[in-house]
């Protein structure tokens, strides 16, 4: 669900954008309508994973992602506070999971638009 939040959050400032972008004409909104998306989608990582943040669906339904959950198959486990007082719960998720979800979620779209265009 709140991927469908900032999906369509995002799809909403995408539209804004490419309107405010067809004032230099439909050619060249359509040239850089890749960029403009890969643009927000990286603005609204750097909201979210990028700053160990919530991204803008996730603070709507009141969730945030823990590094560490409970086992699929077993009761939650109550894990003792880290050494910065956090809960473990509470806990960022490592760098190399951000990056992860920067290429995913960025990279690997903006890649596939402009492969698409450059074969079109």
């Amino acid at each position: 669900d709140a991927c469908t939040l900032d999906r369509e959050l995002t799809a909403l400032l995408s539209a804004y954008a490419e309107r405010a972008a067809s004032h230099f004409g439909a050619a060249a909104c359509e040239l850089v309508r890749p960029e403009l998306r890969a643009l927000l989608a990286t603005a609204m990582w750097a909201l979210s994973a990028g700053s160990e943040g919530q991204s803008p669906g996730q603070a709507l339904q009141g969730l945030r992602v823990a590094a560490r959950h409970a086992s699929a198959y077993g009761p939650a486990i109550h894990l003792p506070p880290t050494a910065s007082g956090r809960p473990a719960s509470d806990t960022p998720l490592p760098r190399s999971r951000r990056l992860g979800l920067l290429l995913v979620g960025v990279l690997l779209p903006y890649l596939w638009a402009r492969l698409g265009r450059m074969l079109t």
